[in-house]
């Protein structure tokens, strides 16, 4: 029989060790074979019932063509922004074992000389300079084939709610922007 791909994170010995570390449950989440699609299916139930149109994929890619309303865009504003003051002032610590598997990462792809970039895409609203973020950025700065790219903080996004189809996701108009944008960087590296 053939063996399911999609599951080859439950069996496999490099993934294991990741997954037993994030929490005593994230092995039985992996049991559900829905668990690796929840974007997926969150994007197409609101589509469904909020937009009232099904989403049309194009292999594999469902492009998000549609505009997240002001109303919202106000209302995650107003929340995110009690957020970010009620995350800085609890002060969590890092995640020693995800700063270990970063480091891991970047330490792999530069003794095989692969050129690589780390990219933070565009968020709706600009993120704090977080220091899970700063540590991530000076980690990167260590290897020479390493870039890295911060996005969450470039006002062509921020703010826009236009270019956005919820609060996580660009829609079509901003994914194609972004798309230009960073060709155009890249092509400078």
């Amino acid at each position: 029989p053939e063996e399911d791909s999609t599951h080859l994170y439950s069996t496999h010995p490099e993934f294991l060790k990741y997954i037993h570390g994030i929490s005593d449950w994230e092995s039985l989440k992996l049991m559900s074979k829905s668990y690796p699609y929840n974007s997926t299916l969150f994007i197409m139930t609101y589509d469904y019932l909020f937009i009232n149109n099904k989403s049309d994929s194009q292999n594999g890619f469902v492009p998000l063509n549609y505009t997240m309303p002001e109303k919202d865009f106000l209302i995650y504003k107003k929340n995110k922004l009690a957020y970010d003051i009620r995350r800085e002032k609890r002060g969590v610590p890092f995640d020693q074992s995800a700063i270990q598997y970063y480091e891991y990462f970047l330490k792999t792809v530069d003794s095989l000389k692969i050129p690589t970039h780390i990219i933070i895409s565009p968020t709706l609203l600009k993120e704090p300079a977080t220091k899970e973020k700063l540590k991530l950025e000076t980690m990167t700065r260590n290897y020479n084939l390493i870039t890295f790219l911060d996005f969450s903080s470039d006002t062509t996004f921020n703010d826009h709610y236009e270019k956005f189809a919820d609060e996580f996701h660009l829609n079509d108009v901003g994914a194609k922007e972004f798309s230009l944008l960073l060709l155009n960087e890249l092509g400078e590296i």
